[in-house]
């Protein structure tokens, strides 16, 4: 009879123990997983950044000296 006993509290004990253990790795994935999200989410933002920083100076590097009584051809602005 109290063989029974210690048998049954052991198995319990493991089983709480398996249980606090999945516990613990759910909840460490699941922070990997967001902190991995986080990262993620800051480098679309600065390729974003960089982007609009590019098409930003690309724009001031084309502008043109025209007004509306000098027309321009498509010659002379390509060229």
């Amino acid at each position: 009879m109290v063989l029974v006993v210690v048998v049954l509290v052991v198995v319990v004990v493991v089983e709480v123990v398996v249980v606090i253990v999945v516990v613990f790795v759910v909840v460490i994935v699941v922070v990997v997983l967001v902190f991995v999200v986080v990262v993620l989410v800051f480098v679309v933002m600065v390729l974003v950044f960089v982007v609009v920083i590019v098409l930003i100076e690309g724009a001031q590097r084309i502008s043109l000296s025209h007004g509306p009584n000098k027309p321009m051809t498509v010659k002379q602005i390509l060229g």
